[in-house]
């Protein structure tokens, strides 16, 4: 039958679930759940579905139906808890729209029913098309009475498929009757009488009724009385027979008191008390045994030998790949038996019903070892980085000289092309190196790609010359996500003497997870602190002290003839001491630039003895011998006393100019002498 939406619309809700849950089969998926929610006036029911493939990966699949005016926005909220895979068919419109959901029409599922030979139920084909009864293994029997039951094969085999199909798991269509064995008792209505009165007795194998009157059995007795012969359909009759039926009734009747009881008339009826039905389930066999006295159902199914099913499945496996099963393992679970196995060229798994033998999942997907060998085909330069299934596709990353391809495999076929290719981890290393100013070429290093998450972001490691860089970036942008350098000593000088040019390592040192080197150039040393992750940070930065002698002998030259620098000390910045033939002084540098901080000096003794003797000669036109130069060099002056041919002369200068501050000339004469030892004591500092 051609199925069409007004035929779906008015099928009974279990026959749709039964039909979604064969569509979840016949995709590969194993029914793990049903679930029936109302929304207002309306009412969903859901099917949902499990499978796994050769990889592990597990994939889930909701169908739902919905019957009855409904808002997308309510649906939304009770879908949303099924993740991605839901599959919806409103049957009565949809209010709305709902957002990771796919919507599908009552004509979709129609087609699909169609397609895959899902038979609707005996009553809608009943009621749209006539069919022909199921009695091939059937026979009509003539019975010799009534049939106080009416016995319908066609609801005991319906009956019977859908126990079956629901316990075993198996498809109704693969259910088929081959038997039926009806057991039919017998019942007797005695017509009696006893003095004037007559009645109406029914007698069967555990009960006798004198008066059916009296028990509301009177229309039965009618019944019995009154109906001709019955026909039934079975394949074959068990009868429960009664023997003397007549002597039943008398000894009932002689309990009651009733000794002069006469049988007028005597008839027989048949009441069916059970039917067991022998049905094939594919190649194997069940039992259907129905109590129809009251209502209950055994089933009797043996599961098929796993020799039996193994040699379906591999019957199977060699149609498809054209190559011998090797079985790797097999699992008994409920009613299916799971089988994984391999052939020269395909991973395949399976489930077999056990009871049916019908294979109701099959899946092949060619081996790792086939798919590596295709890529390497492709690319037999390149490095397979991952190998990962997705859905219906391999998707594997293939490192080249020149990119990171990312490449789709149909794992059946084995054919292939190219997504994307992404930016070599080279490439990103080559601009890490510019960027940190390292002394490295991309050459100096071997590469391992770690992984590709998402067939997007690369994970790769690059090592070498005492170097390790850990990166994952965006291929597609290549833009840097994280980054760690680790350095070894060595590679941690190289980057130090790349920064430094001219500069030599003196000292080294490693504490605290950091390596301290003290570098000297040609003017300064520099303390430096290089850390594991390639980052370098100036400590400290000096002139060095021949550099430092030089510039105090240059700047000094300018105020001295022949300065000597008689001590150099380095503290917050150098500290030099000089002196000259004139003058002798401090001195502060910096100590990097090598700037004049400060500058301080007094002339020398000597040279003020020398100024000292020419003040006296131009002024007094003596010459003078000097006695003492007296320096107080807290207050920058200085006394000096000197004997003349004339007298005795004092002058008193300011060191720091050489400046005369004052000045007296004391003539020789016994009358000097008290004058004398006062001007003396103004001019001892």
């Amino acid at each position: 039958m051609k199925w069409d939406a007004s035929v779906l619309k008015v099928a009974p809700e279990e026959f749709l679930v039964e039909g979604l849950s064969e569509l979840l089969r016949r995709a590969g998926f194993r029914e793990v759940g049903r679930e029936y929610k109302r929304i207002g006036n309306a009412r969903i029911a859901m099917v949902m579905g499990e499978r796994e493939n050769i990889f592990t990966q597990k994939e889930t699949m909701v169908i739902a139906v919905a019957r009855g005016a409904i808002k997308g926005g309510d649906l939304q909220k009770l879908l949303s808890d099924y993740g991605d895979g839901v599959v919806l068919i409103p049957f009565d419109g949809l209010d709305g729209t709902i957002e990771g959901v796919r919507v599908l029409t009552p004509e979709w599922l129609a087609e699909v029913f169609t397609r895959y030979e899902i038979k609707p139920p005996r009553t809608i084909l009943e009621k749209f098309l006539p069919i022909e009864e199921e009695v091939d293994f059937l026979r009509e029997f003539v019975l010799d009475g009534p049939l106080l039951t009416q016995i319908s094969p066609a609801k005991l085999i319906e009956r019977a498929k859908k126990r079956l199909s629901y316990r075993y798991g198996v498809d109704p269509e693969s259910i088929q009757p081959k038997k039926l064995a009806l057991s039919l008792r017998e019942v007797f209505v005695f017509t009696w009488v006893s003095g004037e009165s007559t009645k109406r007795a029914l007698v069967e194998e555990k009960r006798v009724v004198l008066d059916t009157d009296s028990e509301n059995l009177k229309g039965l007795a009618m019944r019995v009385l009154l109906e001709d012969v019955a026909t039934v359909q079975a394949s074959e009759l068990v009868f429960e027979k009664m023997d003397n039926p007549e002597e039943a009734l008398v000894r009932e009747a002689t309990r009651a008191g009733i000794l002069d009881l006469k049988i007028v008339e005597q008839r027989k009826a048949y009441i069916p008390t059970k039917a067991t039905l022998e049905l094939s389930i594919g190649d194997n066999e069940a039992t259907v045994r129905f109590n129809l006295e009251n209502g209950s159902v055994q089933l009797k199914v043996n599961p098929m030998s796993e020799d039996e099913l193994l040699r379906k499945f591999s019957e199977v496996v060699r149609k498809e790949t054209g190559e011998e099963l090797s079985l790797t393992n097999k699992v008994s679970k409920g009613k299916v038996l799971l089988v994984r196995g391999r052939t020269e060229r395909y991973v395949v798994e399976g489930e077999i019903n056990r009871y049916s033998g019908k294979i109701v999942l099959f899946r092949k997907a060619l081996s790792e070892g086939v798919i590596l060998s295709i890529i390497l085909g492709l690319y037999p330069d390149g490095e397979v980085v991952s190998v990962e299934k997705r859905g219906d596709s391999v998707i594997a990353d293939v490192l080249t000289e020149k990119a990171l391809t990312v490449l789709r495999i149909d794992p059946e076929t084995g054919k292939s092309n190219e997504v994307k290719a992404l930016i070599h981890p080279s490439q990103v290393l080559r601009t890490i190196l510019k960027e940190e100013n390292l002394p490295f070429k991309v050459g100096d290093f071997s590469l391992k790609v770690e992984g590709v998450l998402w067939h997007r972001n690369v994970r790769a490691v690059f090592e070498g010359k005492g170097v390790s860089v850990r990166i994952e970036y965006n291929g597609e942008t290549g833009g840097v996500l994280e980054k760690e350098l680790r350095l070894s000593r060595e590679a941690a000088v190289q980057i130090v003497l790349a920064k430094y040019r001219g500069f030599k390592v003196i000292l080294e040192e490693e504490r605290d997870g950091a390596f301290y080197f003290t570098l000297e150039g040609e003017r300064h040393i520099v303390k430096l602190k290089a850390l594991p992750d390639g980052k370098v940070e100036e400590v400290d930065r000096f002139l060095r002290k021949e550099a430092v002698e030089e510039i105090a002998l240059r700047k000094l030259s300018e105020i001295d003839e022949s300065p000597i620098v008689e001590s150099l000390s380095l503290r917050d910045n150098w500290e030099i001491e000089f002196s000259g033939s004139r003058r002798f002084g401090r001195m502060v540098l910096h100590r990097t630039t090598g700037e004049v901080l400060d500058l301080e000096y007094q002339y020398l003794e000597s040279f003020l003895a020398k100024l000292f003797k020419d003040l006296v000669e131009d002024e007094y036109q003596d010459r003078v011998e000097v006695e003492w130069v007296l320096h107080n060099l807290e207050e920058g002056v200085a006394g000096v006393k000197g004997y003349g041919t004339k007298g005795t002369y004092f002058a008193k200068f300011d060191t720091h100019t050489g400046e005369v501050i004052s000045r007296d000339f004391v003539p020789k004469g016994i009358t000097s002498k008290i004058r004398l030892a006062q001007v003396e004591s103004r001019y001892r500092p």
